[in-house]
């Protein structure tokens, strides 16, 4: 189950057929912009996070 309306719709988005968020550069598509979004930083490379012990 889950813990509020909000939770049920963003996942029954998963189920659904309909991926309008299309990646320009490889055609992959997605159901959620917030997902094609992650998927672009394989794209570009970026990597924005780093350790603050080893700096990796």
């Amino acid at each position: 189950g889950f813990s509020n309306f909000s939770n049920l719709k963003e996942h029954k988005k998963t189920h659904t057929a309909d991926k309008v968020f299309t990646c320009d550069e490889c055609g992959k598509s997605f159901n959620m912009q917030r997902k094609l979004v992650k998927h672009r930083i394989r794209h570009t490379g970026e990597r924005p996070y780093s350790c603050s012990a080893c700096g990796k």
